[in-house]
């Protein structure tokens, strides 16, 4: 039977050193854009190549999440506030007055930010944009 042999086919522009510090690079530098990244290799790869190397591992660009900004004093006063408010019914919650029911922005960034992530990092504090209310 004829048989083909295995050909060697193209070398692979990075190997796995070169992909193991390639793939620390945007987990460092959160805001840099793809063409930055690229550009700060010392070998001459496409930005493509740059971008399935973090596909493969699980890296994505992604638009930040919009959060509130709080301080970490505040998270502490949050879960005061909710764990001393844990038993109240609806009945007690319909007596509150909410006063931030409507807010406004005086000043809006219309240009997404992105950050590089890996999965699960949706929420992670350092994937966020801090969302500023003007007072009313």
């Amino acid at each position: 039977m004829v048989q083909n042999l295995p050909r060697p086919g193209r070398k692979p522009i990075l190997y796995e050193h070169n992909t193991q510090q390639l793939k620390r690079v945007p987990l460092i530098q959160r805001h840099a854009s793809l063409n930055e990244i690229t550009n700060s290799i010392k070998k001459e790869v496409s930005s493509q190549t740059v971008q399935k190397v973090f596909h493969k591992e699980g890296i994505f660009s992604r638009i930040a999440v919009v959060k509130p900004h709080l301080q970490p004093h505040d998270f502490d006063e949050l879960l005061a506030f909710a764990r001393s408010h844990v038993d109240w019914l609806v009945e007690d919650w319909k007596k509150v007055i909410w006063t931030d029911d409507s807010s406004f922005e005086l000043e809006r960034n219309l240009t997404p930010t992105f950050f590089w992530k890996t999965q699960g990092e949706k929420y992670s504090f350092e994937c966020q944009v801090a969302q500023h209310h003007s007072a009313q």
